[in-house]
């Protein structure tokens, strides 16, 4: 995954409309503190999967009653994917939908998160501890348990899937070998037969 443009309108400190283009490699934010440079790096995760550190009447900008607008593209594994986001009217109201290659593939704050989720293998969770971490939040990977630490681990390096198939042929061959052991209960005892049979020829 790789951002291309990020742009933002009454998001937080951002109140008039924000258009970045982001060039390929390492890109540097700075400023100074109050500046809003947290706020750029949240707008991503807010965009992708509706989550934030505050409720959605804090994300707009302090008495503004405009629509709060953020959208981020991205490439990934060949293609290139937008998603808007919008809290809109008294209620901030979230509306969101996602676009791959120019065409519309999802709409709808749910919607949008689960295909995002589906293109990037990873849940809000995972791209916070991985790809994303907040200010003051790089722990955020260590205080998970050590089971959940080994599944973002997996999903990260994309074997989850081989796990997933281990775990499926194990649970194949405990079948297959139960099924065995209760068709060979339905067998008669060999050594019975015998002793009928010797019984029967006398």
């Amino acid at each position: 995954m790789r951002l291309t443009r990020l742009s933002l309108r009454n998001y937080r400190v951002y109140e008039e409309q924000l258009d970045l283009e982001l060039p390929a490699g390492l890109v540097g934010i700075y400023g100074p503190n109050g500046a809003g440079k947290s706020c750029l790096i949240e707008s991503v995760r807010f965009c992708l999967w509706g989550k934030s550190r505050t409720g959605n009447t804090d994300v707009r900008t302090t008495g503004v009653g405009a629509d709060c607008v953020v959208e981020v593209e991205f490439e990934h594994e060949g293609h290139l994917y937008a998603v808007r986001r919008m809290l809109t009217g008294i209620n901030a109201t979230p509306k969101a939908a996602a676009l791959a290659d120019g065409k519309q593939v999802a709409e709808g704050p749910r919607d949008v998160g689960r295909y995002v989720q589906s293109i990037l293998g990873m849940d809000d969770a995972a791209f916070r501890a991985s790809v994303f971490a907040e200010q003051k939040q790089l722990a955020a990977f260590s205080v998970q348990t050590p089971e959940r630490r080994r599944e973002l681990v997996l999903r990260l390096l994309g074997i989850t899937p081989l796990d997933k198939a281990r775990d499926e042929a194990r649970r194949d061959a405990r079948a297959a070998a139960e099924q065995h052991d209760q068709l060979r209960g339905l067998l008669p005892d060999r050594e019975a037969l015998t002793e009928d049979r010797a019984a029967a020829e006398r």
